[in-house]
């Protein structure tokens, strides 16, 4: 997301659309973590096949997709 020639990928535009949103925050910061930390992108990873390289929801996210974040989202109170 932080070097522009990685624009050039498959989702470049998925990176630039994401970046030109955040343009809209007084803060906005992109940060990597582990898949095994972040369900949503786990799920969303095995969910896809070589045959079926994206989805999109345009309206709502899914129910399960919605839950995960809601647990992603939710501090781990033992920490």
């Amino acid at each position: 997301m932080k070097d522009p020639t990685s624009h050039h990928s498959s989702i470049g535009g998925l990176c630039f659309d994401i970046l030109e949103l955040g343009r809209s925050f007084s803060n906005f910061v992109v940060n990597w973590v582990q898949r095994e930390v972040n369900m949503v992108a786990h799920v969303c990873v095995a969910t896809v096949s070589a045959s079926e390289h994206s989805f999109f929801w345009l309206d709502l996210a899914p129910n399960w997709l919605a839950s995960l974040a809601a647990i992603d989202c939710t501090p781990d109170m033992n920490e």
